[in-house]
């Protein structure tokens, strides 16, 4: 559902392409929303035949056409009042598979559950490296909108980002510290 607010939030910055849309999903937001270039695509469809954005065809010669996407007065509206909602009823919905395969762990052999928990914390490691690296470049984001304090709100959400990711990695190594800790009072 919140995948078409995320591409007209997106367009609230400035035309683009359908690819563009998903480069700077991919930069941006990916580590909170992420979506397929496919799954962009389709909305784009859906969000023109709704009537809340409209492209202009750009004609290129040693290229495929392609569509430059723009948010129109309607999309802008239904931004705001998405953005100004306060529901926050699908805010605490969690599906995590990780936490579904671990509550039923018990059935395999207790190194195989340790080393999917030390392959997630690594990728949260990593993850959270990412992001670090991404709030570094974000001068380069801010030269492409013209809304002044747009960065404020941005690094709002790499600091949840980033302490989410640090969490987890915490998370696993006292999952894979219970887990060895077992393992040794057995033996």
């Amino acid at each position: 559902m919140s995948l078409k607010y995320g591409i007209l939030g997106l367009l609230s910055y400035g035309k683009m392409t359908g690819y563009d849309i998903s480069k700077y999903f991919k930069e941006s937001v990916d580590y909170f929303w992420n979506a397929q270039q496919s799954q962009i695509y389709r909305e784009l469809s859906a969000l023109e035949k709704k009537g809340w954005v409209e492209y202009d065809l750009v004609i290129q010669s040693n290229k495929p056409n392609k569509k430059l996407y723009r948010l129109n007065d309607a999309g802008r509206e239904h931004l705001l009042e998405w953005l100004g909602n306060e529901h926050m009823g699908d805010v605490f919905i969690v599906r995590n598979p990780l936490l579904l395969k671990l509550f039923f762990s018990s059935q395999i052999p207790v190194n195989k559950v340790i080393s999917l928990l030390e392959n997630y914390k690594a990728k949260c490691e990593s993850a959270a490296r990412q992001l670090a690296a991404h709030t570094r470049d974000l001068s380069n984001y801010e030269a492409l909108v013209d809304h002044s304090d747009e960065s404020r709100y941005w690094k709002m959400t790499i600091a949840y980002g980033l302490g989410n990711y640090e969490f987890l990695a915490r998370w696993a190594q006292n999952c894979i510290d219970i887990l060895e800790k077992g393992e040794r009072e057995t033996d």
